[in-house]
């Protein structure tokens, strides 16, 4: 496995968090109030849900990192 560097984890994280903020500022609520599919409500959430959990991916992998190198030897 890839083992990335502490700042880079976290600029990575960081940057996921923004995408995901901006994602869901461009999402369409009014999906949800009329009579739309749950094909078109998938197509829809598809984008934040992707950049949700990549968030949680980072900041789960920095924090590992951040244990990692606080571990006394």
């Amino acid at each position: 496995m890839i083992k990335l560097p502490k700042i880079v984890a976290f600029i990575i994280f960081l940057m996921m968090t923004l995408l995901l903020a901006n994602s869901f500022s461009n999402f369409d609520w009014n999906i949800f109030k009329g009579e739309n599919d749950p094909e078109s409500i998938f197509k829809e959430l598809r984008e934040p849900l992707m950049f949700l959990l990549l968030t949680i991916f980072f900041l789960n992998y920095y924090v590992e990192t951040l244990k990692e190198k606080k571990k006394p030897e």
